[in-house]
């Protein structure tokens, strides 16, 4: 027995080797300090695998047993038929896109019983004044002041960008459902109806579905899979269940190469969430990538910034 669990215990350190080696290559196809490159790069992903891997067990665990916790808690109960869902959407100083793509996207939703949660993380342009002004009841704003612990630029900055906002908002949501969506993208018009009613339907507690990914020089992308793969989902194709509210973004995945999203997904498929994929585009996302948190121009989308300087002029010069 003793023998089948250490066997064990060194096939999980193997994926996770191999898994961090995929991370480490995409940090170097953005970021070219040689960090992980050389003589010495097997003992550089030894190390960060072996804290990744006892962080991970320990996570697990503890989410197992909060998962089967919060299922007793819930059951039985009287199904609502209509819903609260709650979609929480974080920004930072983009208040022309958020006002021209994000919330209207969410607003014109075809089901109605929706609460949407803008969090301002650390917002220093009008996105304040902008959301509150549009004096609906279904529309709150929160205000996430600058965070100090975080990394500001670079690659670190892409992989947590947003993940106290996104804590906050999910903390303050009252819905039975949650979407997440970024302030830069778009979902379908019937993406809440159709994956509420997949995931009803199907018990389950994390319904997802494909994504067009629209890139800067135009091509379109389709991302989705099943089982959930690093790079083939995104926000703006998810829906999770109230109940798994406890898992939270984790603000430390920078120090892991592991972007923020994935890293929650992730570790919700480890504890056993009951998940299902549709088949069907249900979000558009337009990616800044890494290179969007870096200072150099020319790594940032030329696309996502000439439309953001466009709207933002718009949005910031009424009166």
């Amino acid at each position: 027995m003793a023998v089948l669990r250490l066997a064990h215990l060194v096939d999980g350190w193997k994926d996770l080797y191999r898994y961090v080696g995929r991370l480490t290559e995409a940090r170097a196809g953005v970021v070219s300090d040689g960090k992980f490159e050389g003589p010495f790069a097997p003992v550089l992903k030894s190390v960060l695998a072996g804290r990744f891997y006892l962080r991970n067990r320990i996570q697990k665990l503890d989410n197992i047993r909060k998962i089967v916790k919060a299922r007793a808690a819930s059951y039985p109960r009287t199904r609502n038929p209509e819903p609260l869902v709650s979609v929480v959407l974080p920004t930072h100083n983009r208040c022309g896109l958020l006002m021209e793509r994000a919330i209207p996207s969410v607003l014109n939703q075809t089901y109605a019983n929706i609460e949407l949660i803008v969090v301002g993380d650390g917002c220093t342009d009008d996105t304040e004044r902008m959301v509150r002004g549009l004096e609906l009841d279904r529309v709150k704003f929160l205000r996430l002041p600058e965070s100090a612990w975080r990394p500001h630029e670079g690659y670190d900055a892409w992989l947590v960008a947003g993940v106290d906002a996104s804590n906050m908002g999910m903390r303050m949501s009252r819905g039975d459902w949650i979407v997440h969506l970024d302030d830069d993208d778009e979902l379908m018009p019937e993406h809440v109806d159709v994956l509420l009613r997949f995931a009803i339907e199907n018990d389950l507690e994390m319904a997802y579905g494909r994504v067009v990914a629209v890139m800067e020089d135009g091509e379109r992308i389709e991302l989705g899979s099943f089982p959930p793969e690093l790079g083939k989902m995104t926000h703006s194709g998810v829906l999770l269940s109230s109940r798994l509210r406890f898992f939270s973004y984790d603000r430390n995945t920078w120090k892991y190469l592991e972007p923020g999203d994935w890293s929650l997904w992730r570790r919700m498929k480890e504890a056993g969430v009951r998940m299902g994929f549709l088949d069907r585009v249900l979000g558009v996302i337009y990616p800044a990538g890494p290179g969007a948190y870096h200072c150099e121009q020319s790594r940032m989308s030329r696309a996502n910034r000439k439309d953001e300087a466009a709207l933002s002029k718009k949005y910031l010069t009424r009166d």
